[in-house]
């Protein structure tokens, strides 16, 4: 307690200390300035690709190949995605589009960009014939499969978590993402004079954010890609990367009231919102109808049946082991070597 009262009054990191100290930059290579913002996003992207491959090597069984050529169209995309969704918020101006030196990413729009375009490639390049998998784990009959887009969802989707967390690093070097004036909080405030330095901006000392999202994503990251991803009754493939979206929907409605009013945008609590209401309905989907519906060919009984697929639908919702077994079903019940691998789940 008298630990606290010594410190009533904190003084800055420096009497001369300045947020525009030009300590956003690292270092020089020659005339080119390297910003600590950039360090930190390089070694985010490098992250995330490094947990991914190993996890797709190690643990999942899967062709590396489809990831490495994804990098090469999903990083542009991550960063094109993320300039767009600034402008379109307001962080930056479409004027400037292409002057990012001048900051302004938006990470929601680098996530949804990346995300459709992923789409669009995995469902194209996992047609393949090179890209299938020998599906002798969890099945009775092994058999050459093609791997269901969920299963590198759940690999994919869940790293992006650690780029997040350190990314956010960047942040700090850039004094944003930051909340109100601590000065307040003696415990705290000696906390970012030691620690966080740079949480002193324009005289007072700021809620550091960025450090908050960074634990909670952190939490996220391990919950999501390590303590959940274990094959068990209750969770299909594709669940994990539905979480993503549900997880860091619910950080960014709770953590954004907080941000100074600099670095809040009405667009971002929508876009929150959405994330939420989209990640709980898709995963209620995923149990109660994409699971059920695999090994049926939906699209040919959609085509074929027309006003009568609901129906079929709803008995295979009931019961499905008994419409596999209905000889009027045959034709849309797909072959062994038709079925997608799904790790088990």
């Amino acid at each position: 307690m008298l630990f606290l009262n010594n410190l009533s009054t904190v003084p800055p990191p420096d009497p001369s200390y300045s947020p525009q100290d030009g300590s956003q930059i690292a270092f020089y290579i020659g005339n080119i300035p390297i910003a600590w913002y950039g360090i930190f996003m390089c070694l985010a992207i490098l992250s995330a690709i490094a947990v991914i491959c190993f996890k797709m090597w190690k643990i999942y069984k899967l062709p590396l190949d489809v990831f490495y050529y994804y990098c090469l169209i999903g990083i542009p995309s991550s960063i094109l995605g993320a300039r767009i969704w600034s402008c379109a918020i307001g962080d930056a101006t479409w004027s400037n589009f292409f002057d990012i030196k001048q900051g302004g990413l938006a990470i929601q729009g680098g996530v949804i960009l990346t995300v459709i375009v992923g789409m669009i490639y995995f469902l194209l390049i996992l047609r393949l014939p090179k890209f299938q998998i020998r599906d002798d784990e969890f099945g009775e009959k092994p058999a050459v499969r093609r791997v269901s887009i969920w299963v590198y969802a759940d690999c994919i989707v869940p790293a992006i978590l650690l780029g997040q967390v350190i990314g956010r690093w960047g942040n700090y070097f850039n004094q944003e993402l930051y909340g109100s004036i601590i000065n307040d909080n003696d415990s705290l405030c000696w906390f970012l004079r030691t620690v966080l330095p740079k949480m002193y901006i324009d005289g007072n000392y700021r809620q550091p954010l960025f450090l908050w999202e960074m634990l909670i994503n952190l939490c996220g990251f391990l919950l999501l890609f390590i303590v959940c991803d274990i094959p068990k009754k209750f969770r299909k493939a594709g669940d994990l990367a539905i979480l993503y979206f549900l997880w860091y929907g619910i950080v960014r409605l709770c953590l954004e009231p907080l941000r100074n009013t600099q670095f809040s945008f009405a667009n971002t609590y929508i876009i929150s919102i959405l994330w939420v209401v989209f990640a709980s309905i898709l995963l209620i989907l995923n149990h109660i109808l994409f699971a059920r519906t695999r090994d049926f060919k939906i699209w040919t009984m959609i085509i074929e049946l027309h006003i009568f697929f609901p129906i079929v639908l709803w008995k295979i919702l009931i019961n499905s082991k008994k419409t596999l077994q209905d000889n009027k079903f045959k034709k849309y019940i797909r072959k062994d070597n038709e079925k997608l691998f799904y790790r088990g789940l």
